[in-house]
């Protein structure tokens, strides 16, 4: 019967440690049971329509949710593809962006009139766990 206790102990702490190290990274917003998945949000392009600033290039910028840290190895998933369709054959520019980092300017030179364009960022995290990606379509206007 002591055994059995012992046992029965035993086995609700390793339940409670393995249950608050799981809702641990799960709060971390990357992966797990959070409704939260960590995915970026993109800030610029804010519509339809880059304008390339004074310097000719074009803005796209993103924020990252939560306040921690997501490993030393992670990362920034940035793509730029031709077209609005995020497939490999239409990519254009890639960048493993640091996460300290907001923003990345590309030369406007790059884009042509009236042609669309997507852009899409995902966090990966330490693990190679990574977040949903998240996408915005754009076409680059002239610069007045």
């Amino acid at each position: 019967m002591k055994k059995t206790k012992i046992l029965l102990i035993v086995f609700l702490l390793v339940s409670g440690l393995w249950l608050l190290a799981t809702d641990t990274y799960a709060r971390s917003g990357v992966s797990g049971r959070s409704k939260n998945t960590g995915a970026p949000t993109i800030l610029e392009p804010r519509s339809e329509l880059a304008i390339p600033d004074k310097e000719g290039r074009v803005e796209f910028k993103w924020k990252i949710p939560g306040q921690g840290s997501y490993g030393a190895k992670a990362y920034i998933d940035f793509r730029v593809y031709k077209g609005y369709y995020p497939y490999e054959e239409y990519l254009i520019y890639s960048e493993q962006v640091k996460t300290r980092t907001r923003e990345v300017y590309l030369d406007g030179s790059m884009f042509q009139p009236d042609q669309g364009y997507t852009m899409t960022v995902r966090l990966v995290a330490s693990g190679s766990r990574k977040s949903r990606e998240v996408s915005q379509s754009f076409k680059v206007g002239q610069r007045k």
